[in-house]
């Protein structure tokens, strides 16, 4: 397992999203792979605040986790099994429904967190945002990312095929082709 990224030309259609495209990733007629890289981190960590900002600007969700903090707060019982303080004998299920329920909303607002996944998520990239990333590769300031399966620090190592593919992908956008992004881990 590891860190796998894509940059994909794929004929321009309407229903094509700066998240999403018309056609099957594997649809090798209107969808072409660019390039593919292998654990490089920094260039993850900079589509993923890329993805984000587009994201935040047009309200889209996409891929999220949420935290299970509630469920491992309602499931540990103390080993002082005494009934807390102010806490009477239940005499019936439908007191212990309505004490869960409290529970849980004391806890829900607190303990639920949802987080947005930057993994298997399109992104597509503009003519700005690809000026964008070739000066930030240019000036060794790809953003510093780790992560469990994404390897060290590559940016040197693809720092001159990087900049060959932000060429050919610029080139791609002013023939009227759109360019993605897309990563696995």
């Amino acid at each position: 397992m590891g860190l796998d990224q894509y940059m994909y030309l794929v004929a321009p259609h309407n229903n094509n999203t700066n998240f999403s495209i018309n056609y099957d990733i594997k649809d090798d007629k209107h969808v072409k792979l660019l390039a593919e890289w292998r654990k490089h981190p920094n260039l993850q960590g900079w589509m993923e605040k890329l993805f984000n900002t587009k994201a935040d600007r047009e309200g889209y969700v996409g891929q999220t986790e949420q935290s299970d903090i509630i469920t491992k707060t309602m499931t540990t019982m103390p080993e002082d099994t005494s009934l807390p303080e102010g806490v009477h004998t239940i005499h019936s299920m439908d007191e212990v429904d309505e004490i869960v329920k409290e529970e849980i909303k004391k806890v829900s607002s607190k303990t639920f967190i949802t987080k947005r996944v930057f993994n298997q998520q399109l992104i597509r990239l503009t003519l700005a945002d690809l000026d964008q990333l070739e000066m930030a590769i240019k000036l060794g300031e790809l953003p510093i990312t780790e992560g469990f399966f994404f390897g060290d620090n590559a940016d040197e190592e693809n720092k001159e095929r990087d900049l060959k593919i932000i060429k050919v992908a610029q080139e791609a956008i002013k023939s009227n082709l759109e360019v993605y992004y897309n990563s696995w881990w």
